[in-house]
């Protein structure tokens, strides 16, 4: 006898929204279909719009793909997360170790991992609006609630710490900043940054550094916000470097105590295999 019961998705994607690759996406192609010029602004991908990895990266992933056919450790290569480590280590975060790194294939599974090892149900996490909606999904597919601090372009922008602060509660555990900030482009100054910072140290919250673009303003360098946290065990930052090669994208984590260490290692339990 076949069963009639129907088959439901879950409820929990009710409160999931990425119009980037959906409707604006479907509307961008029918425009070009009927002949109209379209700039896409709704994907970041700068290999495909004339900004490569530099031809050593590709040269040398080319060069060992022959003795490069097994799994990696699940958080990445050891050669590869110690350079990333001593990246930082040259940038000033002087206690950032190989065993702080973890690679992913994408901050868009980063996000997710580090969140799910973070959250139990409707905690709360403060993201800056306008936001980049993968991390509102994320946090929502993770069981949070996503509170949402504004940039306000009167103000180029940037945030207000103090509204940051006034949005804490009891169920906050972590503030998401990206900058340079994704999408209004803004570049927040070290105030801003130190503000946000010491509402983290106040409240004894994990932060959630999105820097992706930092290195694409060689006129206008970007300090990682983790240099503004030195003496907090409570940080986290998503870094990722989409100009020296688009398949690799780490996470650090200085400072973090044991039982970090251990949750990202249950959350990553249905991880891909890592470069």
């Amino acid at each position: 006898m076949t069963s009639r019961r129907e088959i439901r998705t879950s409820r929990k994607l009710s409160g999931v929204s990425y119009s980037l690759r959906g409707p604006l996406a479907a509307q961008a192609e029918s425009r070009r279909a009927a002949g109209q010029d379209v700039l896409a602004l709704n994907l970041g991908d700068p290999a495909a719009y004339g900004l490569p990895p530099a031809r050593e990266v590709v040269r040398a992933v080319r060069d060992h793909l022959d003795d490069s056919c097994g799994y990696s450790g699940a958080a990445g290569l050891p050669e590869a997360r110690d350079a990333v480590a001593r990246h930082y280590r040259g940038k000033g975060l002087h206690t950032v170790r190989q065993c702080d790194v973890y690679l992913g294939n994408g901050v868009s599974e980063l996000a997710p991992l580090s969140l799910h090892a973070l959250l139990n149900p409707r905690d709360e996490v403060l993201v800056p609006a306008p936001d980049y909606p993968m991390w509102t999904a994320s946090i929502v597919m993770a069981g949070g609630q996503p509170v949402h601090y504004q940039c306000d372009e009167a103000s180029d922008w940037y945030p207000d710490p103090g509204d940051v602060a006034r949005r804490v509660t009891d169920r906050t555990r972590a503030i998401v900043v990206i900058n340079p900030n994704n999408p209004t482009g803004s570049v927040w100054p070290y105030e801003v940054l130190n503000g946000i910072a010491d509402v983290a140290r106040t409240h004894g919250l994990v932060l959630l550094a999105d820097e992706i673009y930092a290195d694409f303003l060689a006129e206008l360098p970007t300090a990682p916000i983790d240099w503004m946290t030195p003496n907090s065990p409570h940080k986290s930052a998503n870094c990722r470097d989409v100009y020296w090669a688009p398949w690799s994208e780490w996470k650090i984590a200085p400072s973090r105590p044991p039982r970090v260490a251990s949750a990202m290692r249950r959350a990553s339990v249905t991880s891909p295999v890592r470069m």
